[in-house]
């Protein structure tokens, strides 16, 4: 009997980047403090190239990791519409915390990433998020949440 090979995945996560810059209450990272690892272009291209299916419903370019801490961001997001499978959602969740803001216009314009989401714990009020992931500050989501919405309306 031959192997069936699945024709979809409904969601991947797929961390581009290992650790993280803060240190979240609950969250794994913050008890293991890991090096922040980033992964290299070709490799992710590679690996993206081994999914043998013909649609991923969500792509998460993440799991634990902060991808916005990658420095070639644009680049690894390039590689998603060269494969073979086709995706309908490309997803990035961040803690909106550090910003390459040139590298993330980049990504923006490409117009791949389809989804973010903004991480916000607590009870909404700047207390509860900048107690509940440290070193948070809670301007710095508001300035992420702003330019964001700015490069959306543009791109």
């Amino acid at each position: 009997m031959s192997k069936r090979v699945p024709k979809q995945l409904y969601i991947v996560h797929f961390d581009i980047v290992h650790g993280c810059q803060l240190r979240c209450v609950g969250c794994p990272n913050s008890t293991l403090e890991p090096k922040i690892q980033r992964i290299p272009v070709e490799t992710f291209a590679r690996c993206l190239s081994n999914i043998d299916v013909e649609r991923i419903h969500t792509l998460r370019l993440f799991n634990y990791g902060e991808p916005l801490l990658h420095r070639q961001l644009a680049a690894v997001v390039a590689q998603i519409p060269l494969q073979r499978w086709k995706t309908s959602i490309v997803e990035i969740s961040t803690n909106a915390q550090w910003v390459d803001w040139d590298e993330f216009e980049a990504m923006v314009r490409l117009e791949v990433v389809n989804k973010l989401v903004v991480s916000c714990d607590g009870d909404g009020t700047p207390e509860s998020y900048e107690r509940l992931r440290p070193p948070s500050t809670w301007a710095k989501l508001v300035e992420f949440l702003d330019r964001a919405t700015q490069l959306r309306d543009r791109w």
